[in-house]
């Protein structure tokens, strides 16, 4: 299907209560009907217009025609060039993949150089009677091998070291070796297995593909799931059920439907935390509120209790005796420095002296 921008376009599925009577309008490449004109004027014109892209070459700004023709020669190519059995390894690397277009063809180049398929075709290196002994790869034993067939640990050749010591001519490129896996294969026309084989005593019939066709393999059978670059690779459907290819990330992340009901019971549970939160920041503050309330009233009491009001002291005056001084003293609460000098005279206290007759 070609690509509008870069979200895929469904057509119209076909009409199925369709009448004797009625006039059908058909779109001629895509075979689309409509029982309307005025949409099948729309669909026609809008399917004029260069804004489509396709999916399996990448070239932009065609017509729809256009698009759907050139994804139509690809497949065509694709089954006539890219081998079934190698399908599944490339599509496994494919689904759910992050990674840019480019390094995941170079992931499926360098696996399907260094590791045969599940029924590729393999001759063994050694003759029986002078025979060449044909056969289908039925198993492969990494037999403890831990080496990476996606990643190149090998570091590529500078220029100085690709010069050969002599002529200073670049060397030859040869195709990465397989690794030492073990096989079993089935021979051909024959029900019988052997087991155990190792890599080096077998020979493919049929080269791996290039990097283009994996490249047009993958645009051709995948697509990312959003316009994010990070976004997730996703398989189509039908080849996702055809290899059994698992999945490794969650499905409402790139289902739109499940999208939207995710986030609908997302809404709804954070909108019933709030609530129960709020009650409880309701609650945890009246109870904070009567603690303080209490614990003010605590200080208060005793505040009262340690320290009492001061009370005004006052000495009655007693007429002094025969010979003796009068005295007169002020309240606690009244001192010669806080009184006006015309209340000091005449609260000074007097003297009085009484001689002995």
């Amino acid at each position: 299907m070609p690509l509008f921008g870069k979200k895929i376009f469904s057509t119209v599925k076909p009409l199925t209560d369709v009448e004797a009577s009625e006039t059908i309008y058909t779109i001629p490449h895509t075979k689309e009907q409509f029982k309307s004109k005025d949409e099948y004027t729309k669909r026609q014109s809008w399917y004029k217009e260069k804004i489509w892209t396709c999916k399996c070459t990448g070239h932009v700004n065609l017509t729809h025609e256009e698009a759907w023709n050139s994804e139509k020669q690809t497949y065509s190519l694709l089954k006539n060039q890219f081998q079934s059995v190698y399908e599944k390894p490339v599509l496994q690397l494919v689904h759910h993949s992050t990674l840019p277009l480019e390094s995941i063809v170079d992931q499926a180049w360098l696996k399907l150089q260094q590791v045969l398929c599940i029924g590729e075709k393999v001759v063994l290196k050694i003759k029986a009677a002078g025979k060449v002994i044909q056969g289908v790869i039925v198993k492969v034993d990494a037999a403890g091998c831990q080496v990476n067939p996606t990643s190149n640990c090998s570091s590529p050749s500078s220029d100085k070291e690709n010069k050969a010591e002599e002529g200073n001519s670049p060397k030859k490129w040869t195709p990465p070796k397989l690794l030492p896996y073990k096989y079993s294969f089935r021979l051909e026309g024959e029900d019988k297995i052997i087991n155990a084989v190792p890599a080096t005593d077998l020979q493919r019939v049929d080269k791996p593909p290039s990097k283009e066709l994996i490249r047009l393999f993958i645009r051709a059978y995948s697509v990312r799931s959003g316009q994010n670059p990070n976004s997730p690779w996703v398989v189509d459907e039908d080849k996702v059920k055809e290899f059994s290819l698992p999945n490794k990330i969650n499905d409402f992340f790139l289902s739109p439907v499940k999208v939207t009901e995710v986030a609908k019971k997302a809404e709804e549970e954070r909108a019933k935390k709030r609530k129960s939160k709020s009650k409880n920041e309701s609650s945890s503050a009246k109870k904070l509120k009567k603690e303080k309330m209490g614990e003010k009233g605590k200080d208060n009491k005793k505040q009262l209790t340690l320290s009492p009001l001061k009370k005004k002291v006052q000495k009655t005056p007693t007429k002094p005796a025969d010979g003796e001084v009068e005295v007169i003293t002020c309240s606690d609460s009244e001192s010669d420095e806080d009184k006006p000098l015309a209340a000091l005279n005449k609260s000074s206290p007097a003297k009085k002296v009484t001689e002995k007759k």
